[in-house]
């Protein structure tokens, strides 16, 4: 697949699973199936941005991701997931303690 066949089929998926098309960008929905990376390539277009703008603010994704692949680069940041993830746990016990 290209970044945006993939695209078209994560679409679809969504649709299948009952998610609606809506012009407000952030509400509630049924499902919702982001592409964080598509390989090294870095894709700026109105339809898709790749690597997930939002990676490096969302515990979630890195968590889990450095238990795949801690030493995968995510090259908008220049940066592998473990040092992402551990700067993440850094700023947030910084903050509460």
């Amino acid at each position: 697949y290209t970044p945006s066949q993939l695209l078209v089929k994560v679409k679809n998926i969504e649709s299948k699973m009952g998610r609606k098309k809506s012009v407000e960008r952030y509400e509630n929905r049924i499902i919702d199936i982001d592409i964080l990376c598509f390989d090294n390539e870095i894709i700026e277009s109105n339809e898709l941005t790749v690597p997930h703008p939002n990676i490096k603010e969302r515990k979630f994704v890195l968590e889990p991701w450095c238990d795949i692949d801690s030493n995968y680069i995510i090259v908008n940041e220049n940066s592998i997931c473990i040092n992402l993830y551990s700067f993440f746990n850094f700023l947030y016990l910084s903050f509460y303690y």
